[in-house]
């Protein structure tokens, strides 16, 4: 064997480890990359169990409101219930806003109780095109208003309490997928839906 085979036997001796090294490395970083998408998904999934579990709290909250009225104001609302459905359907959004308004000037605990009840159903009615992307802005103030006044503390600090766990479990998943999406090497915009 002459110089130059010896060279190029110790050439290829040399590239055949190191195409063995990196094929090595290659195998560690699938594993760790495969593994760190295992947890990212387990992630995301702990934290949409968690989203699901802070709903289940606040609909517990929510409950049955009857328990928000003393038994006359019950009674009293469930008087003028009728009337007070008849006078949400024929008001316009402004008009009804200043009403419920006036309400809360005066108030009056079981009218504030009906609007606050009947309010999301109205704008349902008024607004049937509506996405699901929750209430207008002037709804929404008119109903934290009537929950201010209507709803008892315990209840409003459950709800709150499950409305920040909510956005923080919403938070922890939207971060996952979009970690997730990028471990996996995904390519175009970012989905934090799916």
């Amino acid at each position: 064997m002459n110089e130059i085979e010896v060279l190029d036997q110790e050439i290829g001796q040399r590239a055949a480890s190191i195409h063995s090294e990196i094929d090595d490395r290659q195998e560690r970083i699938s594993a760790l990359s495969a593994e760190r998408i295992e947890r990212l998904e387990a992630l995301k999934q702990r934290a949409e169990d968690e989203k699901k579990e802070a709903d289940k709290l606040e609909a517990t909250a929510n409950g049955d409101s009857t328990n928000w009225l003393t038994p006359d104001e019950l009674s009293h609302a469930t008087a003028r219930q009728s009337f007070v459905l008849e006078d949400m359907q024929a008001a316009q959004p402004d008009d009804l806003i200043n009403r419920i308004n006036q309400a809360i000037d005066a108030n009056d605990k079981p009218l504030l109780w009906l609007y606050r009840r009947y309010l999301p159903q109205r704008w349902q009615e008024y607004n049937p095109n509506d996405l699901g992307l929750g209430l207008p802005q002037e709804y929404s103030q008119a109903m934290s208003k009537l929950d201010a006044v209507v709803m008892p503390d315990e209840i409003r600090t459950a709800k709150e309490k499950a409305n920040e766990q909510r956005q923080a479990a919403e938070q922890r998943r939207v971060d996952a997928a979009y970690e997730l999406w990028k471990a996996q090497g995904s390519k175009g915009h970012f989905n934090p839906f799916q």
